[in-house]
Parts: structure tokens; sequence; C-alpha cells
């Protein structure tokens, strides 16, 4: 049985109050095992004391570099490859989303780095102790599986088919835009193409790593806000939430709150961003290939392109629909407050009425990235479906146009 919760008990949090968890066993109850899939190859663990040599400092980005080195580079060859592709054709929708990938990637690569040099796995265990005043509610396991389909489904299936067309098959439509398969992307030059398997294999883990690190963190702060709203809504309905001391334990809670999610969404701006951009990109040429060049498919590619749209899906549901869920708390607790007739028509304690406009106030003014997002996330999805196909059929009709003259003019010069 659940303890029953007792709002006139409630004191400010001090702390005595914070439960006495090692910081180990609190990155476990936030990220689980999933936090040594991150840390695996040094790219996130903690940046040296100030006081710390340039040397140990350097020496210890070193894997940061190496990464975001091989990243940039690749990012550049493909940006190459895809200005010399005819626009429109088969050949630039396939380089685009590479490139797209490959920005991604690097971009979830610098994240990493950022994580280290911001120690960002300490501070926000640090934020999340805060929050667990009253309990320190671990990760469900539930949660901990649905990671396993952030790779399975967004990152992992697509980078093993490109592999495969790239590789074992060894042949890339020409920079050119025909249809004839000739010579691929890296020329005849095997080792480079071996190369570029282990590239996309760290892309992918990069992208799954940054992925899973910031929907576990996030699903932490959601997961106590959870709890406080539970207990306000009750203090809500036995009226409790008049008495002062009350409302300002809950008022203390709501600062740590955004000072959490405030945290966590400045730190991951950036990726947040880029994988909106990339999922658009990714939605209109896979849409644009799986309509209009099908029939010159293989079945490689053309599973390579479903893959490719499915995964644009999910990015788009993680940067629009994930940093939504906080906000949609925010929405529940102001409606809460303002509607509480305890609170503007019974109480006759003016500091009650000032906590509760100034949590209020707070909720409204307090900004932090991807707020703007997520407050008008639900109506830009829908828009999205409804403008991209749109865009397709101007392109397709653009691409048969392309086609039918370089078909004339061939016939001609014939």
């Amino acid at each position: 049985m659940e303890p029953i919760y007792r709002p006139t008990m409630l004191t400010l949090p001090n702390e005595s109050e914070k439960p006495n968890i090692s910081d180990s066993e609190m990155r476990k109850g936030i990220w689980g095992p999933w936090y040594w899939f991150v840390s695996a190859f040094g790219l996130v663990f903690p940046a040296p004391k100030k006081e710390s040599s340039l040397f140990a400092t350097l020496l210890l980005f070193v894997p940061n570099l190496i990464v975001l080195a091989v990243l940039a580079v690749r990012a550049g060859n493909i940006m190459y490859i895809m200005s010399i592709t005819r626009a429109v054709s088969f050949s630039w929708a396939y380089m685009t989303i590479l490139f797209s990938l490959s920005i991604h990637a690097l971009t979830c690569a610098a994240t990493l780095t950022w994580y280290k040099h911001g120690n960002f796995f300490n501070k926000m265990t640090a934020h999340i102790r805060e929050l667990a005043v009253d309990n320190f509610e671990t990760v469900p396991k539930l949660d901990l599986i649905l990671q396993v389909l952030v790779i399975a489904v967004g990152c992992f299936p697509s980078y093993i088919l490109y592999i495969v067309d790239s590789f074992s098959l060894g042949r890339h439509y020409s920079v050119n835009g025909d249809n004839d398969y000739v010579t691929g992307i890296y020329r005849d030059i095997l080792g480079l193409y071996i190369a570029d398997v282990v590239v996309v294999i760290l892309s992918a883990y990069v992208t799954s790593a940054v992925f899973i690190v910031y929907l576990l963190s996030n699903s932490a702060v959601c997961r106590h806000y959870d709890s406080f709203l539970k207990k306000l809504t009750t203090a809500v309905k036995d009226g409790t939430i008049s008495k002062v001391d009350n409302l300002k334990h809950f008022d203390k809670q709501l600062i740590h709150l955004l000072s959490s999610i405030c945290y966590l969404n400045t730190v991951n701006q950036w990726m947040l961003s880029i994988s909106f951009v990339t999922s658009i990109v990714m939605q209109i040429c896979a849409q644009l290939s799986l309509t209009s060049f099908s029939s010159t498919m293989h079945g490689v590619e053309y599973g390579l392109f479903a893959l490719w749209f499915l995964q644009s899906v999910v990015f788009m549901i993680f940067s629009l629909k994930k940093p939504g869920i906080f906000y949609e708390k925010l929405v529940e607790t102001k409606h809460l407050l303002w509607l509480d007739q305890g609170v503007w028509s019974k109480s006759t304690d003016v500091r009650v009425l000032d906590i509760a406009e100034g949590m209020i106030h707070r909720i409204e003014t307090v900004d932090y990235p991807a707020k703007g997002m997520a407050q008008v996330g639900s109506r830009i999805f829908g828009l999205i479906l409804m403008i991209i196909p749109l865009l397709v059929a101007i392109l397709a009709g653009t691409a048969r146009f392309q086609a039918y003259n370089l078909t004339n003019s061939t016939s001609t010069s014939i």
C-alpha cells in the first residue's frame, strides 16, 4: 500500500531530506545499464579539474577529437559528391540523405564532447537529487527496454542497409544522375569502402548514445514532475493547498523542476534542432525516391529508402514530441492553480495568492530551448505531414521533366 500523502506536514526541503544514495546508484537509477553503453569509448567521461595541465585536458579529449575529425571528413566528402550530382535525381536524393545523416552524426558527436566538457552526467545527477526530496524514482524497466527500439528502429537498421548497399553490392548511381550502375562514390578503392563501414557504424553509435541519454534524462525529470503533480492535485482537492508552508514547498519543487529541464534542453538544443531539420530533409528525399524512382531501384535500395522514411518519422517525434511532454505537464499545473477555488476564493492569506501567482508567472515566463517547439509541436507535426507530400509532388514533376529533356537531348544527338 502506498503511503498516504499529508500535505499539512510538508516542510521546505533541506539537505537531510535528500536521498542518501551514491552518485553511481543515482546514475544507475536514471540511465540504468545504458550509461555504460554511452561511456564505453571514453567520449563522455568528466573533464579534468581546472587545475589540471593543458596536456592532461587534451589527452582526455583525444577520442572526441578523433571522432569529430573522422565524421567531419566524411561529411565534407559527401557534400562534395552531392554538389556535383544532377539536382532532383536519384543520386541527389541518395546523397542528400547521407549528407544530412552525416551532419546529424557530427552534431551528436559534438554533443557528447559537450557532455564531457560540461560534466553533464554529474550535473544532471545533482539536478535529479534535488528533485528526489520525497522519493527517488528509478527508471522503469520498460523505459530501458524501449531504448533498444530507439536503436533498432531509429538508428542502426538504415545504416546497416547502407553498408550492404555500398559495400556488398558495391554499386551506386553515377554522380551524373543517370540510371546506370557505375563507379561508386569511393571509385574502386576497396579500403575506402571498408573505412566507410566503420565510420557509418560509429555514426550510428554516437546518434544512439545521445538519443538514449536525452530520452532517459527527460524521462527522469518527467517522472519526478508526475510525482509533484500528483501531490499538488491531492493538495488542491483536500484544500490544504491554501496553507502557506505547503504552497512554498510546491513552489520550491517547481523551481527545481524548471531548473532541471532548462539545463537538459540547453545542453541538447543543437542536437534537437538538427534532428528536426534532418527529419524534414530525409522525409522529402525518401518520399521523392519511393514515388519517382522506385521502378529503377533494386530490393536493398527500396528497403533502404523505406527505412530512411521510418527513421525520419522517429527523428521528428524525438525532436518535437519528446520535449513537449514536460511542457504539457507545465500547462496542466498552470490550469490546476488558476482554476482552484481554494486559492483564489476561499483563501484569506495574501501570501498564498502571491505564491500562486508567482508559480503561474514562472511557468509562463521561464524559457528554455525546445519550449517553443513544444508549444506548437502538434500543429507543426500535422502541418509537415500535409505540406511534404505537396512539395514531393512538385519535385517529382521536376524530376520527370528533367528525365524527359535528358531523353530528348540523347535522341537528338543520336
